[in-house]
């Protein structure tokens, strides 16, 4: 399978400064049609990890309180929450 845009998009986690969620319309369609695997070293607030399908996705950002947020919402952390990770990170 290739990288391909889903038909239904999700809302990227966050919003995020840099977020890529308004260019999706350039980036989607310059997207390699040969590779299998997503690969995301800014991936903010993931609108193009959110809008697209592949075979394995490997995502990283520099902020190390963002791949921390990721990494709860892929484990199902049942002692997260949403609110007040953002609370506690100031960015609401």
């Amino acid at each position: 399978m290739s990288i391909v845009p889903k038909n239904q998009k999700l809302s990227p986690l966050l919003k995020y400064p840099g977020g890529k969620d308004k260019e999706l319309c350039h980036v989607l369609p310059n997207l390699p049609s040969d590779a299998e695997n997503y690969y995301e070293p800014f991936v903010g607030g993931g609108a193009v990890y959110f809008a697209v399908t592949a075979n394995k996705y490997f995502i990283n950002d520099k902020s190390s309180e963002l791949m921390e947020l990721y990494d709860m919402v892929k484990t199902q952390n049942t002692e997260f929450s949403i609110i007040r990770w953002v609370k506690e990170h100031k960015i609401i």
